[in-house]
Order: C-alpha cells, then sequence, then structure tokens
C-alpha cells in the first residue's frame, strides 16, 4: 500500500478525536492529514501533544493509492467518497453515508477482513455502525454455538451517537432549563434534556442501517430481528439489551465462556455488579475492558432466550475503533 500518510477526514469531529486517539501509540502527526468540512482558517486537531492543522476538505486534492478514513457525519462521508474513490483512493468510510446508502461492502475487522486482500474496484469501505460493531461479534458466537430463531436488539443512546452537535444540544438545553429558560432543539425534534426520545425516523442514527448490517455481516438472511431504541439524556456511552432465542436448551456458563474471549470484552457474571456507562469510563485506561457484558438470565419456555445486559464505551469500539482496525490491518496485512 501507499507509504503517504494517513487522511483523516472530519478530523475536528467527536469521532475524528476518538481516531486519533487510538491512533496515538502507533503513529506521529507527520504521518496524518487532517480534513474537515468547515474548518476555521486557524483549526487544529491535538495529536500526541501536537497541534495537526485541519484543512478543507473540500480543497484536498486525492490521488490513487491514499487511504483516507472518513469519519463523522453524512456530510464527511458523502464528500470524501465522491472526491477521493474517483481517483483511485481507499475509503474506509465510518459515517453513516456509506452504509445506509449501500454504497460499499460493509466490512467488519473481526468478521470478514478477508475483504481487504482484494478490494472493491471503486476502493470504497463501509464499517458498520456503533451498534453494530458490538453486537454482532457477540452473535456469531453464539450463532457458532447452535441455531438461532430470533434476535432482540434494544439501544439505549447517549447523544454523542450524534456526535458534537448531540453533546452541544444536551449541555445547552441543560443549562437553560437550570435557569429557568425554555429548551431550544434543532438536531434532535424535541427536547432531550430531562427527557427521553423514541429513536425512530430522524432520530434514528445507527438503527437505520442495523438490520442489514447483522442480516450481511452475521449471515441472518431470514431470521426475525426486532429492532428498537431509545436516546436518553447523558453524554456518553450506550447500553444495548440484547434477547438471543436459541432453538435449544442453552447452558449459560459455555456461552459466557466464549464471549469472554472476544478482544475488549470482560463479561461479568453477578447481574447486582454489572457497570454502568459513567462507572466504566472511570475505570483506569491501562486495565480498561470498553465492553462489558452481564447475563440477566436465561429463560423461554424451554430455557432458551440468553439476555444480555453490554454496556458499552462507544466512541472507543464504536465506527471510529472499527475503522482504525481495518486500517492497521490494510497497512500491515495482519487480519
Amino acid at each position: 500500500m501507499s507509504e503517504r500518510p494517513l487522511i483523516l477526514a472530519g478530523a475536528d469531529t467527536l469521532s475524528g478525536e476518538a481516531v486519533l486517539a487510538l491512533l496515538a501509540e502507533t503513529m506521529s502527526a507527520s504521518q496524518i492529514f487532517a480534513l474537515g468540512i468547515a474548518p476555521e482558517d486557524d483549526a487544529t486537531a491535538s495529536f500526541v501533544g501536537e497541534n495537526i492543522p485541519v484543512r478543507k476538505l473540500a480543497d484536498h486534492a486525492f490521488y490513487s493509492g491514499d487511504i483516507v478514513i472518513s469519519v463523522g457525519d453524512e456530510r464527511v462521508g458523502k464528500q470524501t467518497v465522491s472526491r477521493a474513490a474517483q481517483v483511485g483512493a481507499v475509503v474506509i468510510d465510518a459515517t453513516p453515508f456509506s452504509r445506509q446508502q449501500h454504497l460499499a461492502p460493509l466490512v467488519h475487522p473481526a468478521l470478514n477482513p478477508e475483504v481487504l486482500v482484494q478490494l472493491p474496484a471503486d476502493g470504497i469501505l463501509a464499517v458498520p455502525g456503533d451498534i453494530g460493531m458490538v453486537v454482532l461479534p457477540i452473535l456469531r458466537v453464539c450463532r457458532q454455538l447452535g441455531t438461532l430463531s430470533r434476535i432482540d436488539v434494544h439501544c439505549h443512546q447517549s447523544v454523542s451517537c450524534y456526535g458534537s452537535a448531540g453533546i452541544q444540544e444536551l449541555a445547552a438545553q441543560t443549562n437553560r432549563l437550570l435557569n429557568g429558560l425554555p429548551a431550544q432543539h434543532n438536531l434532535f425534534g424535541e427536547q432531550i434534556a430531562f427527557n427521553l426520545l423514541a429513536a425512530v425516523g430522524t432520530h434514528a442514527g445507527d438503527m437505520a442501517s442495523i438490520e442489514r448490517e447483522i442480516r450481511e455481516l452475521g449471515e441472518f438472511e431470514e431470521l426475525p430481528i426486532i429492532l428498537s431504541s431509545t436516546i436518553v439524556p447523558v453524554f456518553y456511552g450506550q447500553v444495548i439489551q440484547l434477547s438471543i432465542t436459541f432453538d435449544w436448551d442453552i447452558e449459560v456458563v459455555d456461552i459466557l465462556d466464549r464471549l469472554a474471549e472476544l478482544p475488549d470484552v470482560a463479561v461479568m457474571d453477578d447481574p447486582e455488579a454489572f457497570l454502568s456507562p459513567v462507572a466504566l469510563g472511570g475505570l483506569d485506561k491501562a486495565e480498561r475492558k470498553w465492553i462489558h457484558i452481564c447475563a440477566v438470565e436465561v429463560c423461554g419456555t424451554q430455557n432458551n432466550v440468553l439476555r444480555l445486559i453490554v454496556v458499552v464505551d462507544n466512541i472507543q469500539v464504536g465506527a471510529a475503533g472499527g475503522a482504525v482496525k481495518l486500517y492497521q490491518q490494510l497497512t500491515t496485512g495482519l487480519f
């Protein structure tokens, strides 16, 4: 692959900050070229104590052999794909644009990295969303143990799932309400501070593509998949309630032992001791696992329904984290 610097489109977004943090131990500032949709003239991105200039995406000239990570919202993805892919650059698109438009194959670094051996002709790779990045490896472990008959996913999404704009809107509304002023909303159709929003329509977020991700990457073409989501008034983290119905009586210990082997995963066998997103974020970074799984119960008429609670740092192990892993696999050839 090219020895040119990594081009990071959306470097000035919340996901861009996550990508830079994840690359901090393996790259230097000189190896990264940062782009944004509409950065200020003196905009910079912080990276290992240095400030990298963030230049305007629309003004950048892409070349064949470039490797681009695209993060943030659909605007970043659309502009990056339309300009970079047409000249032969490889675009690892972790924005909702490619996966929701069905423009490119979905690639999960733990499920189908073999796609990197023979890249698509247009060079576009679509990274699953934050929810798919987490639940797909869990579902694969369960499918390897036996046939599944139904999957139910309910996700409590923090406003960080909508980037910096979501965080800013919650912070601004909270401040206004605590000072006796009415909440003003822009990103969300209703007040989010001190409220709960059913994630439908314009609030869909990653739920808009999760069914495609489960069916294609999990190979569950005909399986009933029931999805729902609620946006909650917290800044970071996700809590995913996952109910998996098997065609046979299950031994929960066997499943949890297999899940504990997944990267970044910690399994907790005490339902009373599972972590909240705030507690997860407070763990020591050197020892932290970014995904915590707790088995709530096994139920069903034949003890065949496994209910899991999955607590996630969505910034670290979501789409941005998947893009970084794909970039590392692509440049090292280590799958």
